[in-house]
């Protein structure tokens, strides 16, 4: 996004993220402990939405040609 590859309107919508250390601290955690064998293991850190990306423009003002533009009407 950064490199200007994603010049739409961002849709408005929210996603769930989590970090990729929590994601290896759990993958670990996992072989740790032995009731967790044989079990799906649900991670998030919380909801993540675009209008953070219209945060970074205000933060980062040299990336912002290359942010998608506002939200779509």
């Amino acid at each position: 996004m950064i490199k200007g590859n994603m010049k739409a309107k961002l849709p408005r919508v929210g996603y769930i993220w989590v970090d990729v250390r929590d994601i290896a601290f759990i993958h670990i955690r996992a072989i740790e402990i032995p009731d967790a064998a044989g079990k799906r293991i649900f991670i998030t850190t919380g909801y993540y939405n675009n209008t953070e990306i219209e945060d970074i423009k205000e933060q980062f003002p040299e990336y912002r040609s290359n942010l998608p533009g506002s939200y779509e009407k």
